[in-house]
């Protein structure tokens, strides 16, 4: 949701990095939708911020490490 916030207020250059996947349980707290149960949370949540903005964010399917850390840079 904070990604989404950004987003809206102009921060057009987001990277999105996490390995969960969207739960029935995500849906009311974290503005998820029922079609997106079962997709990654990154890519779910890259659609919601193209839905609400014009912002193309960065997604990255797995959880972020300090020996990963580095890919994640600009």
């Amino acid at each position: 949701m904070a990604a989404l916030i950004l987003a809206k207020m102009w921060f057009n250059d987001i990277t999105l990095v996490d390995r969960d996947e969207v739960e029935d349980h995500n849906v009311a707290s974290q503005f998820y939708q029922e079609s997106q149960l079962e997709t990654t949370k990154v890519d779910a949540l890259q659609e919601n911020i193209a839905m609400f903005t014009w912002v193309s964010a960065k997604v990255f399917d797995t959880f972020w490490t300090p020996e990963n850390a580095d890919q994640f840079e600009a």
